[in-house]
């Protein structure tokens, strides 16, 4: 595994160098320049980058979206900034979680064994997102937005428990990346109509929870990995409403996994600030009013909240999808 740092605090560098072993690969690089030279070459390779945008003098910006280009998964590197000025706008660009200070020994430990991820998985991901892009491009495009915007979420929902937890925000990543793979089994005179469905066809279109969580429940009978029952439980109820009148199974309030509860808030906004087959996108202020008008029926309270209040970060983040 690669893990890069970027940055220059020499006792994080010690620590760090602990772990060089055949299993890790350890980079070190101390300015913005050199970081470019090396992620042009190299982001396909790393599993574990970190910043700390406090010892740097440069605009790190624009290096993460370098990475998250050049990277040939979704899920890997995970990028980690050190910021103690409390902003929150590295999410917007890409980055994974940003923590107040570097990780002491034991919790940069738990980060590396949090961020393996094998080779095979990210193949059987990327092969997932493969197929919905060839099967409908604007059903991927609403994924891998959903997918940044449920992990910018997520994020925040961490920071707000001041609580670590890498493994479940990756993987909670991933089931937002893939939480339509049902769609993959609806006919495309369905998806890509023209006009507002028919009560049969809304019918059809609905069963795409159904379908997609069977595909991934069936891996995760015969995987330990925690990321598929994850994917099974989000591609079955991001649909659910927190006043229980959602679907397939009408759960209500903590009835509904939290996952589920993030990918929804994101899964809405992203669709009403987006072109339709049958309508045009909405503005955001239109979207943010529809969510804050419908608070107490659709979404977690909570997490609404967590989100309206960061409502400039989203809309940033909607924004930079665009470009």
């Amino acid at each position: 595994m690669k893990i890069v740092f970027l940055g220059k605090n020499h006792d994080f560098e010690q620590i760090l160098k602990s772990y060089r072993d055949a299993n890790h690969t350890l980079v070190l690089i101390k300015n913005i320049k050199d970081a470019y030279e090396f992620f042009h070459q190299h982001s396909k390779s790393c599993r574990l980058v970190v910043i700390d945008s406090n010892s740097l003098n440069s605009d790190y910006f624009p290096l993460i979206q370098l990475i998250r280009k050049n990277s040939s998964s979704f899920v890997n590197p995970y990028i980690v900034i050190i910021d103690n000025t409390k902003s929150n706008l590295a999410l917007k660009i890409g980055a994974d979680a940003i923590y107040d200070q570097l990780p002491d020994e034991k919790e940069l430990n738990l980060l590396l064994q949090n961020v393996q991820f094998s080779l095979n998985l990210d193949a059987i991901i990327e092969h997932a997102v493969n197929m919905m892009q060839i099967k409908d491009n604007p059903t991927f495009e609403h994924c891998r937005s959903t997918a940044k915007i449920s992990s910018a979420l997520a994020s925040l929902y961490l920071q707000s428990l001041a609580k670590k937890d890498i493994e479940w925000h990756r993987n909670l990543k991933i089931a937002a990346l893939l939480h339509d793979t049902g769609k993959i089994l609806v006919p495309e005179s369905i998806l890509q109509k023209p006009a507002r469905l028919t009560d049969e066809e809304f019918k059809m279109m609905k069963n795409h929870t159904k379908l997609g969580s069977e595909l991934f429940r069936k891996v995760s009978d015969i995987s330990s990995k925690e990321v598929f029952s994850m994917c099974a439980k989000v591609c079955l109820y991001h649909h659910e409403k927190f006043d229980g009148t959602g679907y397939p199974e009408g759960l209500k309030g903590d009835q509904i996994p939290l996952e589920a509860r993030i990918v929804s808030i994101a899964d809405v906004f992203d669709a009403l600030t987006s072109n339709r087959h049958y309508r045009s996108a909405y503005t955001f202020e239109k979207a943010f009013q529809i969510m804050k008008d419908d608070e107490k029926g659709h979404f977690d309270p909570k997490l609404l909240d967590l989100f309206l209040n960061n409502a400039d970060l989203f809309y940033q983040m909607k924004l930079e999808s665009e470009l």
